[in-house]
């Protein structure tokens, strides 16, 4: 289904679990990040895993400041998923940029724009569980967009040992 449909252009990152490569819709040309699964997946459990991440935020109305997903499918054992493209890149790499100064009145921005995205996401029971610079990403505008749902959780199904140990307050 991804070739039939996309061009791959570059991978623009890489984590534990999965990739992500910014693709080219064939009949549109409109650019999508797509993230795929590294490893194969071999159960019901692997599969139920990957499809976490777009349930997660598949009955999140749509909101300025949280990624779009468009689709999520399995192919040759892998998972993939269909996302918006932000050609602003993350935050981090926007902070490591500029020599990890930002000014005053950006950084409220970020504030107001990631708070708005996190009040969307619990006001629907949803928990990201996994936020940090690496998973906010920009538009072309600098506005900033909550995403990487992946440990994301209906607020009724979180354990508490859940989610990135290094950013759980």
């Amino acid at each position: 289904m991804f070739d039939s449909h996309f061009e791959f252009i570059k991978l623009l990152g890489k984590g534990a679990f999965s990739e992500v490569h910014l693709a080219r819709h064939y009949m549109s040309g409109a650019l999508f990040a797509e993230k795929v699964s590294i490893h194969q997946f071999h159960s019901k459990s692997d599969r139920t895993r990957y499809m976490h991440e777009v349930e997660s935020v598949a009955a999140l109305p749509t909101h300025d400041n949280i990624v779009k997903y468009m689709r999520g499918w399995q192919q040759y054992g892998k998972f993939y998923i269909q996302m918006e493209y932000l050609d602003g890149g993350s935050l981090y790499d926007a902070v490591k940029n500029s020599g990890g100064r930002l000014e005053e009145r950006r950084v409220w921005q970020i504030l107001k724009d990631v708070s708005s995205g996190l009040a969307h996401i619990h006001s629907h029971q949803v928990l990201h569980l996994d936020l940090k610079p690496e998973n906010i990403f920009l538009d072309a505008q600098g506005n900033c967009k909550i995403g990487d749902f992946g440990m994301a959780v209906l607020r009724h199904m979180w354990e508490w040992e859940e989610g990135d140990g290094n950013f759980i307050a």
